[in-house]
């Protein structure tokens, strides 16, 4: 299970600092971060000096202590980091919360390896607190990487139970459980519910309903809640012309894609229902003169059935529709919105190696659509091992979305990113995408935080 090992470095030498850990729901490390950087108007540097002179003079200080290796790790200075939080753990004698930050830090300095030093703080952590989010994660890292898949996807099934959608290693979590179940043959039994839809935007509700220019300058001067209500009156106006037009299989498109990112899921899959209603219409039309099967994809029928059945027989009958819609595209290889539908669908599912082909099949029907560049590169970052650098080819495609849409904000973070953490290192151009990404971003948000953190970090000595 060596693939799986590589996971944890991906938060440590990375994201740690933008997403935060599984053991401080409470208090993610971005927030810790700035507390750090804040400390009257200091580099993170002169923080730490002023910090260590306080607790020479205050060693029992265990916030301070917290604090400090807080701010190691985020500097990458695993070991100091790990001597610091030692000296919390021996003041608080042995509080779960304390363990299980010392044992992740053992395990960034091991570069992602659970060593046995770890895993005893997480055990003990464990028996303190079952549903410790930081145990559970890395108790079953430690099987995976011990080759013991049966035993490391059965903890992580505990942990996606205890797991909510908007969780910041919820993607981590789904990744490498797929991988052991994977290696087992079989379907995790429970994964963590879907994050929920983001509050929807200006610029995400356009790909929708089509609002006009005007309406689009009238937005930005708009306060987020009058924002919010502009826009939800614009899918609403284009719900009442489908009712007129019930045929314009487009039109349903766009609604299904607003509700989505509304999160109003009922209202998309009615919307889903009628396209699959006009697909197969068309289908069966198209078909009637050479043969009288039913035409691919689910009925309305069907689709409210799927949403009665338990979740095993959910996905059951999900697959079967989607393999329906992979046959079809073999006779119709050039149904570009066809390919988009299976490589979501794929997602959903967690067969990512399937949604980067169906994926790669829209990017070459439609190369200079960006919305379909954009999908295939995050296809190619999700199909990657656990933890592996971001592929190359993700990163060229994110590189051809910013030469079509320039304020792209997936390929502006995952450009930066990819030029912050090359061989040889471009700042300044990681530094130019964060900041543009940065002005697109509502200040104050967890998303403004966090590319304000990676900047901050782009400034730290290597």
């Amino acid at each position: 299970m060596g693939s799986l090992g590589l996971a944890v470095p991906a938060i440590a030498l990375g994201l740690y600092a933008a997403l935060g850990s599984p053991h401080l729901p409470s208090k993610p490390f971005s927030e810790a971060q700035r507390e750090a950087v804040e400390l009257q108007g200091q580099t993170i540097e002169a923080a730490i000096t002023g910090l260590k002179e306080r607790l020479a003079k205050q060693p029992r200080d265990t916030e301070g202590w917290l604090l400090l290796g807080r701010s190691y790790i985020f500097l990458q200075r695993f070991t100091d980091a790990v001597t610091a939080l030692k000296q919390a753990a021996a003041i608080e004698g042995g509080k779960p919360e304390i363990n299980a930050m010392l044992a992740e830090a053992l395990v960034f300095e091991a570069q992602g390896q659970v060593t046995p030093d770890a895993r005893a703080l997480f055990e003990s952590v464990r028996e303190k607190d079952p549903k410790n989010t930081a145990a559970l994660y890395y108790l079953g890292m430690a099987d995976a990487q011990s080759g013991k898949p049966k035993e490391a996807l059965a903890t992580w099934e505990e942990l996606a139970a205890i797991t909510p959608g908007d969780a910041p290693w919820r993607d981590d979590l789904v990744n490498v459980m797929k991988q052991a179940a994977g290696e087992l043959g079989v379907e995790p039994k429970v994964l963590p519910p879907l994050p929920s839809a983001p509050p929807v935007t200006a610029e995400a509700a356009e790909s929708a309903p089509g609002p006009s220019a005007e309406d689009m300058e009238a937005a930005a001067d708009m306060s987020p809640e009058d924002r919010q209500a502009m826009i939800r009156g614009m899918v609403e106006r284009l719900a009442g012309k489908l009712k007129e037009n019930p045929d314009d299989l487009a039109g349903w498109q766009r609604l299904a894609n607003a509700y989505r990112v509304l999160g109003e899921e009922a209202k998309a899959k009615e919307a889903e229902a009628e396209i699959a209603r006009l697909e197969a219409k068309g289908a069966s039309g198209a078909a009637a003169s050479s043969a009288g099967a039913p035409a691919p994809g689910p009925t309305e029928e069907e689709m409210k059935a799927a949403a009665e059945l338990p979740a095993e027989e959910q996905t059951a009958m999900i697959r079967t529709m989607v393999e329906g819609l992979a046959k079809r595209l073999e006779s119709s290889p050039d149904d570009l919105e066809g390919w988009k539908r299976l490589g979501l669908s794929y997602r959903v599912l967690g067969e990512m190696d399937k949604a980067r082909h169906a994926f790669e099949r829209a990017a070459a029907l439609a190369p200079k659509d960006a919305a379909v560049l954009a999908d295939y590169a995050r296809a190619l970052l999700d199909a990657a091992p656990a933890g592996a650098p971001i592929p190359p080819a993700s990163v060229e495609n994110y590189r051809q979305v910013l030469t079509l849409d320039p304020n792209n904000m997936d390929a502006l973070w995952f450009v930066g990113y990819a030029e912050a953490t090359a061989a040889t290192p471009d700042k300044d151009a990681a530094r130019g995408h964060w900041q543009k990404l940065l002005g697109l971003l509502k200040p104050g948000s967890d998303s403004y935080i966090s590319v304000e953190n990676a900047l901050k970090a782009l400034d730290q000595p290597s």
